[in-house]
């Protein structure tokens, strides 16, 4: 597939997971089906093709955007525990902004009196 395309399939696949999902378990037990065919044992073919599960986990990283899920995952874990909390959150972001203005006007004084040049 097209670099282009690629870019093209994976929002739909991200948007329609659900049929993404019914399609990938449809064409995997195709698969299974041709193997049993071609087998004379039933187990067989299971065992040739292996772990159903962990084929669809694979498909789903190579075709999804993984990350992104685990991002948003994430990102809703963290919002939960910060509504659970909303005194540790509002420390939380004192203590940042005071961290991050120390920083900041820190640095200000290092580039007036260290890195600009002495005037002549």
């Amino acid at each position: 597939m097209s670099f282009a395309g690629e870019w093209k399939r994976r929002p739909q696949m991200l948007l329609h997971r659900d049929d993404f999902q019914r399609e990938l378990e449809e064409e995997l037990r195709l698969h299974v089906e041709l193997r049993r065919e071609q087998q004379v044992a039933h187990g067989a073919a299971h065992r040739r093709f292996g772990n159903l599960t962990r084929i669809q986990e694979k498909s789903h990283m190579a075709w999804g955007w993984n990350w992104l899920e685990r991002l948003v995952r994430d990102l809703k874990y963290g919002a939960r525990g910060l509504r659970r909390s909303p005194s540790f959150s509002v420390v939380s972001v004192l203590v940042m902004a005071l961290d991050i203005g120390a920083t900041t006007s820190l640095l200000t004084i290092v580039r007036a009196v260290l890195l600009r040049p002495v005037p002549a």
